[in-house]
């Protein structure tokens, strides 16, 4: 099973779809035997309504422990 992440392009990230995208992230790792730490931020910008994906990937790949 290979990720892609199919989006629409969209002027912004509602917190609603910021966390579905967070879940869908971790879900895949985990099932790929691998412990990611994702989580939603609030962008800097004066847009309230806009969020962000963050998490602990380097290069779109979990950190080697």
């Amino acid at each position: 099973m290979r990720f892609v992440t199919m989006t629409k392009t969209i002027r912004y990230y509602t917190k609603k779809m910021a966390q579905q995208m967070a879940w869908d992230i971790q879900a895949y790792w985990l099932n790929q035997g691998h412990m990611v730490h994702v989580w939603i931020e609030r962008t800097a910008d004066k847009n309230s309504r806009d969020y962000m994906v963050r998490s602990n990937l380097h290069n779109g790949l979990p950190v080697k422990k």
